[in-house]
């Protein structure tokens, strides 16, 4: 759930940007899938600014994964950006 996330930024004297109201069931899988903005979205964007690479799982199983130290890579598609907002039609986020 999106609440641990924010209780480990928390605990090591970080600020974790989205924040909704149904932080304690919310996973951080959907809030992806749905690109949540919340409460603090105008001081930190929508979830589209925070995510950095993310594992998801398509129709057929397989298994796409951009999850790489880097944060700028320019070799290739962006994915990562195609399945923020798609609501889950794309594939299912596992790792975020």
């Amino acid at each position: 759930p999106l609440q641990m996330v924010q209780d480990a930024a928390d605990t090591a004297g970080l600020l974790f940007g989205v924040d909704i109201g149904a932080r304690g069931t919310a996973t951080v899988g959907g809030n992806v899938a749905t690109n949540a903005g919340g409460i603090r979205v105008l001081r930190y964007g929508m979830y589209r600014a925070q995510v950095l690479g993310l594992e998801a799982v398509l129709a057929d199983g397989s298994i796409l994964t951009s999850l790489k130290g880097l944060s700028k890579d320019n070799s290739g598609y962006d994915l990562n950006q195609l399945f923020i907002g798609s609501e889950g039609t794309l594939g299912f986020v596992t790792r975020a």
